[in-house]
């Protein structure tokens, strides 16, 4: 990150079950030493992307690797805190939004069935 005044973006995948189970069986215990059955969080800065998956960290140079090929966090560990503690943040911020979608009560259910119904939602 270059500065405050830097721009990141933030990504959240979940894990596919069916990939899950099925590369479990081919390499027996690759899916929980990488965890890949943890949510993968993401934030890009810069011409960096950072991913968290469960314990394990990864940081890339995307203009100097655009294959994501070489894990810098080694490398450049005061990045990777830094960039971490971003992503942390921004989650949290994204908390009460989830925690408010959560609470969403029958007359929202009726609101969302009749969208769906005039095409606005699927």
């Amino acid at each position: 990150m270059a500065g405050e005044e830097s721009h990141a973006v933030l990504a959240e995948g979940q894990p596919l079950n069916w990939a899950i189970e099925r590369l479990e069986r081919s390499r027996p215990g690759v899916v929980k030493n990488l965890g890949f059955d943890d949510a993968a969080r993401a934030i890009y800065s810069d011409n960096y992307k950072f991913i968290v998956r469960g314990s394990h960290q990864e940081l890339y140079d995307l203009q100097a690797d655009a294959g994501e090929k070489k894990n810098l966090v080694a490398k450049m560990p005061d990045l990777a805190k830094q960039l971490y503690a971003h992503l942390q943040q921004q989650t949290r911020n994204l908390q009460p939004i989830a925690d408010a979608e959560s609470h969403m009560t029958a007359e929202d259910d009726v609101v969302r069935q009749h969208l769906r119904s005039l095409g606005y939602m699927e």
